[in-house]
């Protein structure tokens, strides 16, 4: 009888149609479309070469370096891969990978000085070059082959602004042109540059005049006047224009909107980095009528602005009160310098009474308080993504009040604002569309937060929320738990490695550790129902044993958690962690210089057992962990812990683990940097490890 059930729940990979099987392949990652699907069999090595899955190439994909034979490796790949899928390809994103300076003008053609042009893109429509060393030359040859295309990125690359905009033209089908500078701020009290600025802002023009199908723009620089004439020029000459991001827009005013003619078209509008102070959003935004995003800078907002957006924006879904400054390098040290955004809660309630269609609001370090939330969530519903990191006026109730009326909530951060908890739980009950939140609580916030009263209140409420949030969950549910398939590992495999030397089973476990998987641990098969957050940070936060576990089992979808420093932190919750959330690919679990949590050899043998598709460990300045844990890993690295890049950890005389450190398995994955961090076995009083991995190959 128990063979006949298991006979009638066999699932043959075989009877899927092509067309589920190309879909499922547009879900995976290029690497694993080359390295692996490729390699099963015939049927997906032909489905694997389907049109539909090499529209976008991204060759971040592959292995980064620096070094000679990285380039020419990379450039030799490239060349095959464009040589396979010509016909095919629609975008390219060059990304930060070492290329020869030939493959960003040529595209892979050759990797030799005597490498022809034998290749036809002739689907090629976007190259996006941001974060390459793409360099003018390469630019210029590569834009003279490709006139058709009709989108050109560049982000922070060498490539001058001027140059840009002078290869611009020659791309007459233009509809996205993007381009930030890199050193924005570099030679500004040049006086020659004001003559530069000029220039550019002729080039600006000219850009306008020849590419009239431009659709978005976006140009974030300083070295351009990008004031009133240029966007007289943008609206005019540029019909179709729908969106439009300026910076250092220094001279605008009343005149930028005389007598333009596609203003009305403009949904997308964007005026950061503006040095002046009077209001001036209300002469801005009447010309803009159909407006649903809005970006500005939210350092002097006047009660006049927000009027006229409230007056004027009543379509509008994205609002951005951002503090980026390209004189601050994207204002790292904006919130230090006590240059906070100047949004007030009173400005906030005048906003939504006239916007309230708005799903993104964003105003870090701004002064709205806990009354212009409640406002804001009740006149708002439809509210998916909020950002209120640095707002010290708020508490819980704001939490709450975006929980209760805004079901849909996908995005929150409330970093450095308040402790959430006791309310988290309730949070996630309500807005089960979550994918990421952060909550990450200063040192001295943390401090505050556990000795007040409120705090020790809330862990009994939210106690008894999460047992009435698992019922929920339970008596929601849509169907039966639906069958883990396990397609990587096989049998055959599985037997090989098991006759491994290296891949020989543990000589230790929980038990050792006076922990027991079955009992003491909380681990339920997952519900069919539950939240889907993807990415939770709670840094310093002071969570329960038992909150933790209970939140771990309710998420199991969790790719990246951050619990650096968090209070209270167990092996029991960790534990919960890597059994409920099978597809981690980031944690972090990194202590204070004192630890502050009992996380030791045990969470690092269930990482080892449990999380498959880990990416990034960090467990830095943990005294607790010894060779066992450490040795867990290193030993885990060929087998369930094949995707692991990177892991961090401290050995010295004061921690469990000393130097020196030679772990008898795994020492071949060690990349050359890393080898060279572990040392040649020199003893050391204090070191810490950011050990790297070469990739392995999948089972």
């Amino acid at each position: 009888m128990a063979n006949q059930t298991q006979d009638t729940f066999k699932v043959d990979i075989n009877i899927v149609p092509d067309e589920i099987l190309v879909y499922i392949f547009s879900k995976l990652p290029l690497r694993d479309l080359l390295l692996c699907i490729r390699q099963v069999c015939g049927r997906w090595y032909r489905l694997s070469k389907d049109e539909t899955l090499w529209r976008e190439i991204d060759f971040n994909f592959l292995s980064l370096g620096s070094e000679h034979k990285d380039k020419e490796r990379n450039s030799k790949g490239v060349e095959n891969l464009l040589t396979e899928v010509e016909g095919f390809v629609e975008k390219i994103i060059f990304s930060n990978v070492s290329f020869h300076s030939n493959v960003y003008e040529l595209f892979g053609f050759s990797s030799s000085k005597e490498g022809t042009n034998n290749l036809s893109l002739v689907k090629l429509k976007s190259l996006d070059f941001s974060y390459s060393a793409v360099g003018i030359t390469s630019l210029c040859r590569a834009l003279s082959i490709q006139p058709q295309l009709q989108e050109l990125i560049l982000v922070h690359t060498n490539v001058l602004y001027s140059e840009v905009m002078g290869e611009a033209i020659h791309l007459p089908c233009l509809k996205k042109l993007v381009f930030h500078d890199l050193h924005a701020w570099d030679n500004l009290l040049d006086h020659r540059q004001e003559s530069r600025r000029m220039y550019n802002k002729r080039v600006t023009i000219q850009v306008t005049q020849h590419c009239t199908d431009l659709e978005w723009v976006e140009l974030y620089t300083i070295w351009a006047d990008l004031d009133n004439d240029v966007i007289q020029q943008f609206t005019n000459n540029c019909p179709k224009l729908k969106r439009l991001f300026l910076t250092w827009s220094t001279h605008l005013t009343t005149c930028a909107f005389v007598n333009t003619l596609a203003c009305s078209n403009i949904t997308h509008l964007g005026l950061t980095d503006r040095q002046e102070r009077e209001p001036y959003l209300n002469f801005v935004l009447p010309h803009f009528p159909h407006l649903i995003s809005l970006t500005v800078n939210g350092r002097d907002i006047h009660s006049d602005d927000c009027i006229a957006l409230s007056n004027f924006c009543p379509k509008l879904q994205d609002l951005v009160f951002e503090l980026k400054s390209m004189r601050d390098h994207d204002c790292l040290f904006d919130f230090y310098l006590h240059q906070h955004n100047s949004l007030s809660g009173l400005n906030l309630q005048q906003i939504v009474e006239g916007c309230r269609q708005l799903r993104k609001l964003h105003a870090p370090c701004s002064k709205v308080d806990d009354e212009s939330i409640v406002k804001l969530s009740i006149h708002c519903p439809f509210l998916e993504d909020v950002n209120f990191m640095h707002c010290p006026l708020l508490s819980p109730q704001s939490l709450m009040s975006l929980a209760e009326n805004c079901p849909l909530m996908k995005l929150a951060n409330f970093q450095h604002t308040f402790n959430p908890a006791g309310y988290l739980q309730e949070f996630l009950k309500k807005c089960p569309l979550l994918q990421e939140i952060n909550f990450d609580i200063s040192i001295t916030d943390a401090i505050s937060f556990t000795c007040s009263s409120v705090h020790s209140s809330g862990n009994s409420a939210c106690a008894c929320s999460l047992s009435r949030l698992q019922d929920n969950f339970s008596h929601s549910s849509i169907g039966d738990e639906l069958p883990y398939i396990d397609m990587i590992s096989s049998q055959e495999s599985m037997q090989n490695s098991s006759t491994e030397k290296d891949s020989a089973p543990l000589e230790f476990g929980l038990e050792d550790f006076g922990l027991d998987g079955s009992n003491d641990v909380n681990y339920d098969p997952v519900l069919s129902s539950h939240c889907h957050i993807q990415k939770i940070s709670l840094k310093n936060a002071n969570f329960s044993d038992n909150m933790l576990q209970e939140m771990f089992h309710l998420c199991p979808d969790l790719t990246h958690v951050v619990l650096d420093v968090c209070l209270n932190l167990t092996n029991k919750s960790v534990i919960t962690l890597v059994r409920c959330c099978r597809n981690l690919k980031v944690l972090m679990l990194s202590e204070k210089q004192v630890n502050s949590s009992d996380v030791g050899d045990a969470s690092l043998i269930e990482i080892s057992k449990y999380s498959k598709n880990l990416e990034i460990l960090s467990v830095l300045y943990n005294r607790n962990l010894t060779q066992f844990g450490i040795f867990s890993i290193f030993r885990s690295l060929d087998l369930s812990l094949r995707k692991l890049r990177s892991f961090s950890f401290c050995v010295g005389s004061h921690y469990g683990c000393k130097m020196p450190l030679r772990p008898p398995y795994g020492v071949n994955y060690l990349t050359e940097r890393a080898q060279f961090c572990m040392g040649d076995g020199v003893s050391s009083e204090f070191r810490i490890l950011h050990l790297e991995f070469k990739e392995r190959r999948a089972i």
